[in-house]
């Protein structure tokens, strides 16, 4: 086997080519993992900034997170009031009624976020033949005396 014809010390133009990739491919990367050409790079807090809300997921991936937040000191517990009694001398949530006669002027209003009309069984009788019960069913009877 001989040696390529040509000067030790002489780069080849393919050589050449490949070290330009390299140096192109590393500075692309550096941008990617940055996050942009912007002065300070991506943070968990400012990616909703960049993406649609169903992307944030893919943004903010677990390596990204650790990474980030590594060498960063946890949030304290912190401890307002030792036991429970003293609290309950500020505030309870629990109220007793001051009369034995029960009056029907009572409002209760429920919040549900994130729950769509399909969990609901009394909003979908055309599911299952009228049987559908969804995760609440108990609303079936509730149409008539409550507002959606």
């Amino acid at each position: 086997m001989t040696a390529p014809a040509g000067n030790p010390g002489e780069i080849s133009s393919i050589h050449f080519g490949q070290f330009i990739l390299l140096i192109l491919i590393a500075f692309v990367t550096i941008i990617g993992i940055r996050g942009g050409t912007q002065l300070r790079p991506i943070g968990i807090i400012t990616a909703g900034n960049y993406t649609t809300a169903k992307n944030i997921p893919l943004l903010l991936n677990t390596p990204f997170s650790v990474a980030r937040t590594l060498g960063h000191e946890s949030l304290q517990t912190l401890i307002y009031f030792p036991k429970d009694d003293q609290l309950d001398k500020i505030f309870t949530p629990a109220h007793k009624r001051h009369t034995d006669q029960f009056r029907s002027l009572n409002v209760m209003i429920i919040i549900l976020e994130s729950f769509s009309r399909e969990h609901i069984g009394s909003l979908n009788r055309d599911l299952e033949n009228g049987q559908y019960k969804g995760f609440t069913p108990f609303s079936i009877h509730l149409p008539g005396t409550v507002f959606f």
